[in-house]
């Protein structure tokens, strides 16, 4: 269980972080003084696609966390199952 909580937590840390750099590198590059105009739209549309490759990047970390979990689940009624004794009662 824990494996797969940590994948999770990380799904979401890498998609705030990644948001937040991508707009601060988004920001600085298209900024009016490194450039000499004005990007507006382009800029929005540059951060747009930044947070749905983010979004996307994070669904696949997400993703492998909810398979080691079943994984994990599977495992753990595995075990059960092969500590319990089978008791015929007649």
């Amino acid at each position: 269980m824990k494996v797969s909580k940590i994948l999770k937590a990380c799904a979401y840390l890498f998609l705030g972080g990644n948001i937040i750099r991508e707009a601060y590198q988004i920001a600085v590059n298209t900024s009016y003084l490194n450039t000499g105009k004005l990007m507006g739209v382009e800029s929005m549309f540059m951060l747009l696609w930044s947070c749905f490759v983010s979004f996307i990047i994070a669904l696949v970390i997400y993703g492998l966390g909810e398979i080691i979990e079943y994984y994990e689940i599977a495992k753990e009624k595995h075990a059960d199952d092969l500590t319990k004794k089978n008791i015929d009662v007649k």
